[in-house]
């Protein structure tokens, strides 16, 4: 996420318990407050977004002069908001000396959460404005190509006949970047490929849909039988890459290997457009999803469908259990009456 907020630098953060109070050493002019074991010591009061910006400005360039220009600071501006920082936190964030600058463990620990910190903030602001503005709510959604086709245009119909005041982000995504995305707080709510099994996300399985194969019209598998595995292991394949989409990547590896055939080491494609004009002029066959290999507008190729076993992926609904936005739950009661 970038270091720039929507929030004012100057909005504060309390910091400590009331009526704590923590002895203190007096800092100096470059290092933070030190106590007896040669850590900084607590200084009880407020940590300001514009210290935690320009914590992060530093922890993305780890270079002061570079984080100082970003932040339209002077060096000596920006080692001040370090110092005050870590004296409030009470553990040095950043090692520093003439030749480099590195995040510590604690600083990568606190740079996570920061990140966090600055999109709940933006988020805050932005509910502010559109509630003064007498709407309800804005809506960050990222999405792969079969939920855009299948399910999010009626889910929005839907949403803009109920709650007309709710604006809509919408952003086409491939797997990895949507998670991504949703764990930095950049997007409310995934519709993607796949569960995921990790702590702070939430999920909903929307729709199952099969892999199916394309290729030239003339290729020998062409027939418009359904094709076995031990048949497509004659031929050359494409692969979606996992790290485009791991779950599609997955399902065909796991259907192949029920028949004994070991697909690990199969070329991959990371673009899907161009992997299907490779195609029209290649004696291969690429795999995607159905809703995809629908809307192939390339003459001269077909659709193969795989038994025994069929692939399939799962599109799931996926965003942040921390999330307040409001349209969240919203657009979920919607997305279940547009199924």
């Amino acid at each position: 996420m970038s270091v720039s907020s929507s929030v004012r630098m100057g909005t504060r953060l309390r910091a400590g318990r009331p009526g704590h109070q923590t002895q203190m050493s007096r800092p100096g002019r470059d290092s933070p407050s030190v106590g007896s074991w040669g850590t900084p010591t607590r200084e009880a009061g407020i940590v300001e977004l514009r210290q935690v910006s320009s914590f992060l400005a530093l922890a993305e360039e780890l270079h002061f002069g570079r984080a100082a220009e970003k932040l339209h600071l002077s060096q000596p501006s920006l080692s001040q908001h370090l110092q005050k920082l870590e004296r409030h936190v009470g553990v040095q964030l950043v090692a520093r000396s003439s030749h480099s600058v590195r995040l510590t463990p604690a600083g990568e620990a606190f740079r996570r959460e920061c990140v966090r910190l600055l999109a709940q903030a933006d988020l805050a602001v932005e509910a502010a404005r559109w509630a003064g503005s007498g709407a309800t709510g804005h809506l960050r959604i990222s999405f792969n190509y079969p939920a855009g086709q299948r399910i999010l245009a009626p889910t929005l119909t839907l949403l803009r006949e109920r709650h007309p005041a709710v604006r809509t982000s919408l952003l086409p995504r491939g797997s990895l970047a949507q998670l991504s995305e949703l764990r930095e707080g950049r997007v409310d709510l995934a519709l993607v490929f796949g569960a995921v099994d990790e702590d702070g996300l939430q999920q909903r399985p929307i729709f199952t849909l099969p892999v199916v194969g394309i290729c030239a019209s003339d290729h020998p598998l062409a027939t418009g039988a359904p094709v076995r595995w031990p048949e497509l292991s004659r031929y050359r394949c494409l692969l979606p890459s996992r790290a485009v989409s791991p779950a599609m990547h997955d399902a065909i590896l796991s259907a192949a290997r029920l028949n004994g055939i070991d697909l690990s080491g199969t070329e991959v494609f990371d673009d899907g457009d161009a992997a299907v004009v490779l195609v029209a002029s290649q004696p291969l066959v690429i795999f995607t999803s159905e809703a995809r290999a629908e809307s192939v507008a390339v003459t001269g190729l077909s659709t193969l469908s795989f038994v025994d076993p069929v692939p399939q992926v799962t599109v799931h609904a996926i965003w942040r259990d921390d999330n307040p936005n409001p349209a969240v739950s919203l657009f979920l009661e919607l997305l279940d009456l547009a199924r």
